[in-house]
């Protein structure tokens, strides 16, 4: 897709970043000392209402942001960096194989931090999310900008989609995944119920297994991906 970033233009990049998320937002309008963090609500209802809303917000916004007011003028921070915000809850795992968006605290590229039409906040439904960053063809590229940006609208640098696997699939984008003609979504056949998805061979966060297979397959390195095949698969009709 892109060659790889230089050492410095992903120190720019990164540092950039750092300086954007330590500055404080204006408040359109001035708030007292110590404002009551229900008042958010009358103007910032769409955060808190919807099909699926994030926990937090019933811990109250100032959960997550910061307000100070002074000469009149209200500024609005995260509680901490917003690559470490969500981990100060979500305790982060400790295992071997960590997603990437999830080990570099991009977790808003895939769920919302206060609302979604999706489980868990997500920004689209769980199969789409997977194929808008693993299928090329449903990234927007831009090489002048060197960005990327999702199907839901989400923006991230080159130096944030590194080491970014794209999938051979077909033009459907449902097939080819592990193997040329396997199906990535749809009934599951081989099983005879249930639907397959990239979920029913991954995990989206963390693992002990390579390539975030899940947990369930036993301790035997060499073992991995044909116990995952047997999970549908039996052996015995193969």
């Amino acid at each position: 897709m892109h060659k790889p970033a230089s050492f410095a233009l992903i120190c720019t990049v990164y540092l950039v970043t750092l300086s954007v998320c330590a500055q404080a937002v204006e408040h359109p309008v001035p708030l007292g000392k110590n404002p009551d963090p229900s008042v958010c609500a009358q103007c910032h209802s769409d955060k808190s209402q919807g099909k699926y809303v994030h926990s937090a917000i019933a811990m109250g916004c100032t959960t997550c942001h910061d307000v100070t007011s002074a000469k009149g003028v209200t500024l609005i921070t995260l509680v901490s960096p917003q690559n470490d915000l969500c981990f100060t809850c979500h305790e982060k795992s400790n295992d071997k194989v960590l997603h990437g968006p999830y080990a570099e605290g991009l977790c808003i590229a895939c769920h919302s931090p206060h609302t979604g039409n999706y489980p868990n906040q997500l920004l689209a439904d769980s199969q789409d999310l997977c194929l808008g960053c693993h299928a090329q063809a449903r990234l927007k590229v831009n090489q002048r900008k060197q960005k990327v940006t999702t199907p839901w609208g989400v923006t991230l640098t080159f130096s944030q989609t590194q080491g970014l696997q794209f999938l051979g699939l077909n033009k459907t984008l449902t097939a080819n995944h592990p193997v040329v003609g396997h199906p990535i979504t749809g009934p599951n056949t081989a099983l005879g119920k249930g639907k397959i998805s990239c979920l029913s061979c991954h995990e989206p966060h963390h693992s002990q297994k390579p390539n975030l297979m899940p947990p369930n397959l036993g301790n035997n390195p060499g073992g991995y991906v044909t116990a995952l095949c047997e999970t549908c698969h039996n052996p015995e009709k193969l």
